[in-house]
């Protein structure tokens, strides 16, 4: 539960009542005369960054599936027209992401020349009756 130096049981119960105080970790550590690092707890609550876009807007994001060919990047700039704060490709490939909408390159495959489509073609009719067996 906590990080680095174990500390004793009436200080720990001290700082999870002033965690739920909602006191900072630096205010905690000043009353009780600890280091941050002693104080802060691994069980708080994390969210990471705020996110920019609505649930309107990751609807949006994910209506290119009407035209599968736009890349990323056009898309956020489609998007970001009128924004006040732009949203950046990495985020419009998440909400694809979320909506599995993963980009890749499709392979490439040399086109047959005439003469060895003509080449099948002519396979195909001598070998019409074939059976399992032959």
């Amino acid at each position: 539960m906590l990080r680095g130096k174990s500390v004793g049981a009436v200080k720990l119960s001290n700082i999870i009542t002033l965690h739920k105080e909602d006191f900072a970790s630096r205010q905690i550590g000043e009353k009780l005369d600890l280091a941050v690092v002693i104080v802060g707890l691994e069980d708080r609550d994390r969210r990471g960054a705020l996110q920019i876009t609505t649930s309107a807007d990751d609807r949006l994001v994910l209506s290119c599936r009407r035209n599968r060919r736009r890349t990323t990047p056009e898309i956020a700039s489609e998007f970001n027209r009128g924004r006040q704060r732009p949203v950046s490709v990495a985020t419009v490939k998440n909400q694809l992401a979320k909506g599995n909408l993963n980009g890749h390159v499709a392979t490439r495959k040399p086109l047959l020349r005439l003469d060895n489509r003509l080449k099948g073609l002519q396979w195909a009719r001598e070998h019409r009756d074939w059976t399992v067996k032959q």
